[in-house]
């Protein structure tokens, strides 16, 4: 049987409610020449029952020890046969036309070992003034959103050691090695939902992105590689997020303080907007958290 021309990777952890959606989103693709990996990371709940009752070869059910969604990536990847690799994460759907659109542009470009990824991104983010390191920072490209040559995965894969920002983390060490290309569309819908892995509003996950972050500006292999206009727009993103953290949980204090720091590092347009989040924290509990949620991705 010839190797498919893509492999989906969907790891997945106690997502009985949803994870029949995102493997609807994959069979229900117009472009059909793939395998659907899934890499059960240890659920305790009837997610093997749901994945193995389709009767469709070209689904892969993996099942290992909970070990988090790098390790469970990486696993995916080592049991993959596909040209190109794309991810869905268990609560995230396709759209119909994901992986047709990935394929036209792959054919177009002659199938180089490269990443792809797709995603509608502002004036801003396509400064062409940024170079490539800077744009793979500043594009925040989600992990459902990339398609990568499988070729590139006997050199990089995702850091075990890492759960949040692990994203990040691969994508500067591709970038620095292999071509990036942008298709200005979006095929992924990423749900808001209480149990999702990465909630702004119940974890204080830019905290571990600021983490990845200062790793990599601090690293020798990026040294002259990344402007300071871009460091501290990156830093200053992350005290952004940890500040509507802790302003949305109530923790005021905290929230101003990581809001300056915010401005202080990268002042822009947006410290109007900061400022007022900052002073509805104190006088507009309400309005504070509808501004705040409606900005959630």
């Amino acid at each position: 049987m010839p190797a498919p021309f893509f492999s989906i990777i969907i790891p997945t952890y106690n997502r009985l409610s949803l994870i029949k959606e995102s493997i609807n989103s994959v069979i229900n693709q117009s472009f059909k020449d793939f395998e659907l990996i899934i890499v059960d990371d240890g659920s305790t709940d009837n997610t093997k029952e749901v994945i193995t009752s389709y009767d469709d070869k070209r689904i892969i059910y993996i099942y290992q020890d909970n070990a988090e969604r790098s390790v469970a990536r990486n696993n995916g990847i080592k049991n993959s046969s596909g040209k190109f690799i794309c991810f869905l994460d268990s609560d995230d759907d396709f759209k119909t036309n994901h992986l047709q659109l990935f394929y036209n542009e792959i054919i177009a470009n002659n199938s180089p070992i490269c990443m792809f990824f797709s995603k509608i991104l502002s004036p801003e983010q396509l400064d062409k003034s940024y170079n490539k390191y800077e744009q793979v920072l500043k594009y925040m490209i989600h992990v459902q959103e990339a398609c990568i040559h499988k070729d590139i995965f006997k050199e990089e894969l995702f850091n075990p050691k890492l759960h949040i920002g692990e994203d990040f983390d691969l994508w500067i060490r591709i970038v620095d090695k292999f071509p990036i290309y942008h298709i200005n569309k979006q095929t992924v819908i990423i749900k808001v939902h209480e149990e999702r892995t990465v909630n702004l509003l119940k974890d204080n996950v830019f905290a571990y992105s600021l983490k990845i972050f200062k790793k990599i500006y601090s690293s020798s292999s990026y040294k002259g590689k990344i402007s300071k206009r871009v460091i501290n727009e990156t830093i200053s993103d992350c005290y952004f997020g940890i500040a509507k953290h802790y302003l949305y949980n109530g923790k005021n204090l905290l929230g101003s303080y990581n809001m300056f720091k915010s401005i202080f590092i990268h002042v822009n347009s947006s410290y109007k907007y900061k400022l007022n989040l900052v002073l509805n924290s104190f006088v507009n509990k309400k309005k504070l958290k509808l501004l705040i949620e409606s900005e959630i991705e």
